[in-house]
């Protein structure tokens, strides 16, 4: 937490008290890249 805090207060000047962090888990099959859902490109990078 610290350093997710730090970086917003060293490269924008935000102040650490008006920095919030949130760390939400998403599944591998919510995401994509590349145009494909995750689960398919990763399916493709073993081929």
């Amino acid at each position: 937490m610290r350093e997710v805090t730090d970086s917003p207060v060293r490269i924008l000047g935000k102040k650490p008290e008006h920095t919030h962090v949130v760390i939400q888990e998403i599944a591998d099959e919510d995401w994509g890249f590349l145009g494909l859902l995750t689960d398919d490109w990763k399916k493709k990078q073993t081929r």
